[in-house]
């Protein structure tokens, strides 16, 4: 009976979500991964591109990190990971 409350609780807030998960998803994937990879804890996100080619979901944006780096981020397809070349510091603008 005591489980019965947060599994209500549970299947109340999993209801509402969906779609913002679905959304966010790689985003949250691209920021482990650049951690992990790059040592850079993401700010933000600009210049994002989403597209399906060829029915592979492509995945591209400017990674900002906290330190000030930049990184333009790709993933070919939702099961790759993502790729990494980071930006020079006076090519920002035009990375």
């Amino acid at each position: 009976m005591r489980l019965w409350p947060g599994f209500l609780m549970l299947g109340v807030g999993l209801a509402a979500m969906p779609v913002a998960l679905a959304q966010a998803g790689w985003e949250q994937e691209l920021a482990l991964e650049i951690q992990l990879s790059q040592n850079c804890k993401l700010a933000y996100l600009s210049h994002v591109v989403e597209r399906t080619v060829d029915g592979k979901r492509l995945v591209m944006a400017k990674a900002h990190c906290e330190d000030q780096r930049v990184f333009d981020a790709m993933r070919p397809d939702e099961f790759e990971p993502f790729q990494f070349n980071e930006c020079e510091a006076d090519a920002v603008k035009a990375c």
